[in-house]
């Protein structure tokens, strides 16, 4: 087995992240070789509680310029392991998703693993429609794109696709997710295999959250910190208000 770096970025996450580190920490693969992994929080510099607890899990806590791909960027160069994990610090990772994720590596060519995405509340469609649609959405439509908060990579193939671009405008989501997940999926699907695992699911906790990304209504979203924080600094400028 290769060695393993799990990455989490964080920014003000003390509401949902003991729970992702912990259901990371507590995945039977990591439970069995311990020695193979390490798990890394890079953190752009929290108010909250945040880093204090993940100090209580984490191998490493780094504290980072804000911005989500420069914090990735920064955690896998300062990262040990052959094979990078990209996580959420707003998710949590069921029994058996390290596993499914990571055996793939075991084929010839693959370069990169992703897994599946359940979120609670997304806008108009809900949960069950949106698991429903996702894996039709990636296989058929949106086939090289990569979830940017449960995927898998060789850190090689990172390098050689250029990193993550840090020149693109990282407070805004819209701009971030494209780059993270669909022009870097791309960008590893011409290096190999891109495998797609329908059961290594992410379960994203934002909550409401999710929807104040999409539709924005000030009143109901005021309390939300998604946007407001970890993107446009309060502006709005990405949302459609309503």
């Amino acid at each position: 087995m290769d060695n393993i770096s799990i990455i989490m970025t964080s920014l003000n996450e003390e509401e949902h992240i003991e729970q992702a580190l912990s259901s990371i920490r507590n995945q039977s693969i990591l439970q069995k070789y311990p020695d193979r992994f390490e798990l890394i929080v890079a953190d752009s510099n929290s108010k909250d509680s945040t880093v204090d607890i993940a100090k209580q899990y984490a191998d490493t806590v780094l504290n980072v310029p804000r911005g989500k791909l420069t914090a990735r960027n920064i955690a896998t160069d300062m990262s040990s392991g052959n094979i990078i994990v990209a996580t959420d610090s707003d998710a949590y990772y069921p029994d058996g998703w390290l596993n499914t994720l990571l055996k793939p590596f075991h084929q010839s060519g693959v370069i990169a693993v992703h897994g599946s995405n359940i979120d609670s509340n997304v806008p108009i469609i809900g949960e069950k429609l949106f698991t429903l649609l996702h894996p039709i959405y990636i296989t058929f439509i949106s086939p090289y794109e990569m979830n940017g908060g449960n995927s898998a990579y060789w850190k090689h193939a990172y390098y050689l696709t250029g990193r993550f671009n840090e020149n693109i405008n990282q407070l805004n989501v819209k701009i971030v997710q494209k780059e993270e997940e669909i022009d870097f999926g791309q960008r590893m699907s011409k290096l190999g295999k891109v495998i797609y695992k329908i059961n290594a699911p992410k379960i994203h906790l934002g909550g409401e959250r999710t929807s104040c990304r999409w539709i924005y209504d000030s009143y109901k979203c005021s309390k939300y910190k998604i946007g407001i924080e970890r993107f446009d600094g309060g502006k709005g400028e990405y949302y459609f208000v309503k």
